[in-house]
């Protein structure tokens, strides 16, 4: 029986772009790089490929493009064009491949310059058509996906004659790096770069702790809820809780993997929610994890059991693998809060059920300076994440250290 304490108001965190940021020009290129170097030495169907065409000039040695970095693009793996919408779908800006497409090019694909399956997007149904880049990790395989789409159409390649192969490459290359179990075993093209200089990828803010301690000391209470398995959530937040000790700027970042006292930040935990069906799935599995001192990193390893129990004693915070809305909704009396940076699966998601969605959207910081600049902002003016993200949550900030000024 799972038990958490009765608070008048619960607000919740994601983790990755919300309590935890990152410096995104080396976080994308380095997961460009990676899903590049996959591409041309892991996956099967491509060596020939890769031995006369990916390896050269046309794929693994170009240089990056961070100004094709922006969220909320849409690839057509139909037309094999690159899109950035407006509110009523139409093309605001199209590329194919690293080619910008004209107005008349557009036009000419598309009848009245509309997105084919915009009311597909709307709807939220998955679709094999296309992939919407709504989140900041799979965005770093955008550019190499463009520079596929040019060897299709160079007819180069007899194991890549179609657009929707990338999806299918693109797919197992997100299984490849970003499955949890690569964490503990140290493999895949994303995990060990974070490992080894995690101060390259990820802002270390100590504000963050103190934010979420103002807020329990109003007495609400405060869950993190993230996609994230543990042991990748346990190294971040071990991270953040050791910046903020101030160990000196030169000492190297040690991240104690048997210490959990980053728990008792929180009231409870749930990792591997598998958002959004955390939001509306009372299904969604479930278990305690086991966070004993004495099991060491094993419990990094461990995977969903229901013979697990959370050790009350060693955190005095419950942590769960999965879980579900309930959870909260029984124990409050008011409306919960969620915060996160999705698109699609995070704020969108918790306001369809009746909580405060409270959208995190950090990009336009970065808006015509580097990443992105080859489209509008995402939240320029007719944009159509814009209205969607409006429509879709009841706050609109561009850092989580911006809570405060919400109404609690």
């Amino acid at each position: 029986m799972h038990t958490l304490p009765q608070k008048k108001r619960w607000v919740g965190f994601d983790l990755d772009h919300t309590l935890i940021s990152y410096h995104l020009p080396p976080l994308l290129s380095m997961i460009d790089r990676g899903y590049r170097d996959y591409l041309t030495t892991v996956v099967p169907e491509l060596h020939i490929c890769s031995q006369q065409i990916l390896s050269g000039e046309t794929f693994i040695n170009v240089p990056v493009d961070l100004g094709f970095f922006r969220r909320g693009v849409v690839l057509d793996f139909q037309t094999g064009d690159l899109l950035f919408l407006k509110t009523d779908g139409a093309i605001s800006t199209a590329f194919h491949g690293r080619r910008l497409l004209t107005s008349s090019e557009i036009e000419a694909k598309y009848p009245c310059g509309v997105w084919t399956h915009h009311n597909e997007l709307e709807r939220g149904k998955p679709s094999a058509n296309y992939f919407v880049f709504s989140e900041f990790f799979t965005l770093g395989v955008l550019f190499g996906s463009l520079l596929l789409i040019e060897i299709v159409d160079g007819a180069v390649c007899p194991q890549l004659t179609e657009y929707t192969a990338i999806e299918k490459f693109n797919l197992a290359f997100f299984q490849h790096s970003f499955d949890w179990r690569n964490f503990s075993s140290d493999s895949g093209n994303f995990f060990p770069h974070i490992k080894k200089d995690v101060k390259k990828y990820v802002k270390l803010r100590p504000d963050v702790l103190q934010m979420i301690a103002n807020i329990r000391d109003r007495g609400i209470g405060v869950f993190l809820c993230t996609n994230s398995h543990f042991d990748y959530a346990h190294f971040l937040m071990n991270a953040l809780v050791n910046s903020s000790e101030e160990k000196g700027a030169e000492s190297p970042m040690k991240c104690e993997l048997s210490d959990f006292g980053w728990i008792k930040h929180f009231d409870c935990t749930f990792v591997y929610a598998r958002k959004p069906h955390f939001f509306h799935d009372l299904k969604n599995p479930t278990s305690s994890l086991n966070i004993s001192r004495d099991l060491g990193t094993k419990v990094l390893s461990d995977a969903i059991s229901s013979e697990k129990t959370a050790d009350h004693d060693a955190t005095g915070s419950e942590v769960f693998v999965g879980g579900n809305a309930s959870y909260i909704e029984n124990v409050t009396s008011g409306t919960p809060i969620y915060i996160g940076d999705h698109l699609l699966t995070d704020f969108a998601a918790s306001h369809a059920i009746g909580w405060q969605g409270v959208a995190v959207i950090e990009d336009d910081q970065h808006c015509n300076i580097e990443l992105g600049k080859h489209f509008p902002c995402l939240l320029s003016q007719a944009s159509y994440w814009k209205d969607r993200v409006l429509r879709s949550s009841n706050y609109l900030l561009s850092d989580v250290l911006e809570i405060p000024s919400i109404d609690m």
